[in-house]
């Protein structure tokens, strides 16, 4: 499963709490299944909705620095022996 993280860090307080609000209108748009917060400053998204947040990110522009990066989630059985 292919997903994208994206990861930023924010120059203002303000900048952030914008950020972290706009994100939340996006994501809400978004199926919950198909995005989630890895920690304050990282978000993984599946691959096909990776350009509404990326959206995002860029119209914050020289406020917020990010980064993206495409992760492949591998599968994977467990054996209990």
């Amino acid at each position: 499963m292919r997903k994208i993280l994206f990861i930023w860090d924010s120059k203002n307080k303000a900048a952030d709490i914008n950020l972290k609000n706009k994100l939340k209108i996006t994501l809400g748009v978004i199926s919950k299944d198909n995005w989630e917060m890895v920690s304050n400053a990282a978000l993984m998204v599946d691959a096909r909705d990776a350009g509404k947040v990326e959206r995002v990110f860029k119209e914050f522009g020289v406020n917020v620095e990010w980064k993206k990066f495409e992760v492949e989630i591998a599968s994977f059985k467990r054996v209990i022996a």
